[in-house]
């Protein structure tokens, strides 16, 4: 083929009418479209990234109710539980002996709740003192069982006390003594003597039935 054909003028004003032609569909193209779907263009400018959702109240009560999220007021009144049964603790403020303490006494005592009265190295304290703080202890104690109707008091020492720092058998014979300071206000209840060992397994000191009132 001849090289001038491809440069001559017609060969150059054919392929820019085809160009221009080309341009001509494409923008018809775009302009039929635009026209045509004007709702769904206005929809996705409109949207956005995280629409909100307000439920309605009834549905906000529904998710609260399944969830078990309503508010204190809503719940049944503080005082109304007849069913529930307690007992009492004298336990260490160490979180790692309230637990296992705890579901021991819900478990052996029958108990439903544990009223628990917190104090560094109990056994200590019960067993010698000072007076103001045991009376302090014997305060709470009365309230349990005279207000809750405990049934149980219980005193629990455990290994490795930060207050309390002496040997296992030291902890336990203060146990013994502490018990016999809580047999002296003569409660209607059952003593119970508990140590929480190195395993954070709860072994039994003393348990001995409530008294009968002569």
């Amino acid at each position: 083929m001849d090289p001038s054909v491809l440069t001559s003028s017609g060969s150059v004003l054919a392929a820019a009418l085809g160009a221009a032609l080309a341009l001509v569909l494409v923008t018809s193209f775009m302009l039929v479209w635009r026209l045509r779907s004007p709702r769904a263009e206005t929809r996705l400018a409109a949207a956005t990234p995280y629409p909100h959702f307000e439920p309605s109240r009834a549905d906000a009560l529904a998710v609260d109710h399944r969830h078990s999220t309503a508010s204190p007021s809503e719940d049944t009144p503080m005082g109304s539980e007849t069913s529930g049964t307690f007992a009492t603790v004298v336990n260490c403020i160490d979180g790692r002996a309230q637990g296992p303490v705890s579901d021991w006494i819900k478990i052996n005592c029958q108990a439903s709740f544990v009223d628990t009265i917190t104090t560094p190295g109990p056994d200590k304290l019960l067993s010698s003192g000072p007076h103001s703080k045991v009376d302090h202890v014997r305060e709470a104690i009365e309230i349990s069982v005279t207000k809750h109707h405990s049934r149980a008091v219980v005193v629990a020492g455990h290994y490795d006390c930060a207050a309390n720092p002496v040997s296992d058998d030291e902890h336990k014979r203060q146990i013994h003594a502490a018990l016999d300071v809580a047999r002296s206000w003569k409660l209607p209840v059952r003593i119970v003597g508990l140590w929480v060992n190195e395993w954070w397994q709860v072994e039994v000191i003393v348990d001995e039935p409530a008294r009968v009132a002569s």
